[in-house]
């Protein structure tokens, strides 16, 4: 089972150690830009050593997830790699959130069309070489977790190499935003949850009860 913060928890895992203050953990971004996701990349880009970038369809559309990362390297100067992942779940079709993120991902901002795209559209595989060329890196999947379960199950020695696995989903302290009981990330792929969640990693579950108290 992934740790679970309560609302004003602390906690002894790598993550928390890693995300203390003072400290830059190295750190692969897994998201689906979306307003909030565009936000984490600004943060990461201020408060932790962004390796790289993956997408996955969640809030919108994958091409549209890729876009708005890229669009966020472009407009924050990163030099960092985006890979374009999963544009769906393991099972069913994808759910999308255009109601809250809009028609593209970003409500009513317009940002220019960046002027360098993805550099590959293979994250499963960009995952599994880059935590096998750097052992220790802490991966923060805060969309669907459809990625993280292919690069798992394309090479479950994973686990035992990346530092943490600290993830942006779930519902379990609190009641959830789609339906009574689920929170949206975990709802796009429970599949892809169940599988992150059993996979035996260092996980932490960053759910709704935290997130709520999140003001951008």
């Amino acid at each position: 089972m992934p740790k679970q913060f309560p609302d004003n928890a602390t906690s002894t895992n790598p993550a928390s150690e890693a995300f203390s203050p003072g400290k830059r953990p190295r750190i692969i971004l897994d998201c689906d830009p979306g307003v909030d996701d565009a936000m984490a990349i600004i943060a990461a880009a201020r408060w932790a050593d962004l390796v790289g970038i993956t997408t996955v369809a969640g809030n919108v559309e994958l091409e549209y997830t890729t876009a708005n990362a890229c669009r966020m390297r472009e407009l924050l100067g990163l030099d960092v790699e985006v890979h374009t992942g999963a544009g769906g779940p393991l099972v069913g079709a994808q759910e999308f959130a255009h109601e809250v993120h809009g028609a593209t991902g970003l409500g009513s901002l317009v940002l220019p069309e960046p002027t360098r795209g993805a550099d590959s559209d293979d994250a499963v595989g960009w995952l599994v070489e880059t935590t096998r060329a750097e052992e220790g890196l802490h991966l923060v999947p805060i969309g669907p977790l459809t990625n993280v379960a292919l690069a798992l199950r394309a090479d479950p020695g994973m686990v035992e190499r990346v530092a943490s696995i600290t993830l942006m989903g779930g519902a379990a302290l609190s009641v959830g935003n789609v339906t009574a009981a689920a929170e949206f990330n975990v709802y796009a792929d429970p599949e892809a949850a169940d599988e992150v969640f059993r996979s035996g990693a260092p996980l932490t579950m960053v759910g709704l009860n935290l997130t709520h108290q999140v003001r951008m």
